[in-house]
């Protein structure tokens, strides 16, 4: 069972991050004319030097989500589940109160990890993993 976990682990992972990392190859600065709005910011000094990143979706969130995804798919308990939960939503809030994503790019990575986490989830269920071990 550790062992089809860190399978899972390492491929959500290695999922999410590459997702993103393709995501903002493809969008480069352009991302900032779609999803950004003056004033979308919680916690910021100035706001100019924001506009200098290009961070279209948050691979922080991903990575976040992903693993709290593949860590709650292996509780039992609900009040585990709802705590590795909100421990992402923390993470993901946080990005928006230091000024490093807004909240389009921290769902968007949100979004990425759930879904990487669900598509690695069932390519280890389809290969039968114990048959490999």
């Amino acid at each position: 069972k550790r062992t089809s976990l860190a399978i899972n682990m390492f491929l959500a992972v290695f999922l999410s991050v590459l997702i993103v990392q393709v995501i903002k190859n493809l969008l480069y600065k352009e991302a900032w004319l779609w999803f950004t709005e003056k004033g979308q910011y919680l916690f910021f000094e100035q706001e100019s030097d924001l506009w200098n990143f290009y961070s279209f979706p948050s691979a922080y969130t991903a990575t976040g989500f992903a693993i709290a995804a593949i860590s709650a798919a292996n509780q039992r308990s609900k009040s585990r589940v709802f705590i590795i939960y909100a421990g992402a939503v923390l993470l993901a809030f946080s990005r928006m109160y230091l000024a490093q994503h807004t909240m389009a790019e921290a769902l968007a990575g949100a979004v990425i990890g759930l879904s990487a986490s669900f598509i690695t989830i069932r390519i280890v269920i389809s290969i039968n993993l114990k048959s490999w071990l």
